[in-house]
């Protein structure tokens, strides 16, 4: 058999590398690690996962009066929620058992959540 040279006999040169040298192997976690990546997982989708609302006005004590009194609580009781476009806040509707939103400075209000998360130019006109 010719003996081979130049580019030829480096590209057999590499083939032969890929075809003797064996795959790394990926290391496998133990049972430990593995619980631990688990818990680590649950404990990130426990702190994303939005608030009960109604819950959470059930566990402040008393219902806020009026609409100054639910800014208040925005956090507390909308925690991890989506934000609102600025100038907005939610409500919870005892009526409709449902939250809604409203527009400061005039305090317009909606059901519609898309309309709440559309910036606007001016907030507040």
């Amino acid at each position: 058999m010719p003996e081979r040279t130049g580019a030829a006999a480096d590209a057999a040169a590499e083939n032969a590398d890929a075809v003797a040298k064996p795959k790394a192997k990926k290391p496998k976690l133990d049972k430990l690690e593995a619980g631990a990546s688990v818990a680590k997982v649950l404990l990130a989708s426990e702190v994303s996962t939005p608030s009960n609302p109604l819950a959470e006005l059930r566990s402040l004590g008393y219902w806020p009066k009026d609409y100054p009194a639910w800014l208040e609580v925005q956090d507390k009781i909308w925690a991890n929620h989506p934000k609102l476009a600025a100038g907005w806040f939610r409500v919870w509707s005892r009526s409709k058992d449902r939250e809604y939103y409203v527009r400061l400075p005039h305090y317009r209000a909606t059901f519609d959540l898309a309309e709440a998360m559309q910036p606007t130019k001016n907030p507040f006109a």
